[in-house]
């Protein structure tokens, strides 16, 4: 299964979670981090492709990714994702995920 089809299956598990279920959310963000932080080209293709509904999902687990992939490019590929949708309010959240990279 591609990494694009796993995200799917995983963003489509998570709009069917209970907002009050935290356990359920908590691990679908492990899951989703898992499977952003497998291949970093391709987690950023995928972002710049995708859906501004799944970019907003995907934001809860911008820092966590960043933490795993260490990546300079990842933030400018958010960076970008924030440019793309203003009204998504990214900028937070990017700047938080930039501050788990070491030696920033």
């Amino acid at each position: 299964m591609s990494i694009s089809d796993e995200i799917q299956e995983n963003l489509k598990k998570r709009r069917s979670i209970n907002q009050d279920d935290d356990f359920g959310l908590e691990r679908s963000w492990e899951e989703l981090t898992n499977i952003l932080s497998k291949n970093e080209d391709e987690t950023i293709k995928y972002l710049m492709n995708c859906s501004k509904d799944d970019v907003l999902l995907i934001s809860s687990v911008f820092d966590y990714v960043s933490e795993n992939l260490q990546s300079k490019k990842f933030i400018s590929c958010l960076r970008e994702l924030d440019k793309k949708y203003p009204d998504l309010k990214l900028t937070s959240f990017i700047d938080d995920a930039e501050d788990y990279i070491k030696d920033n």
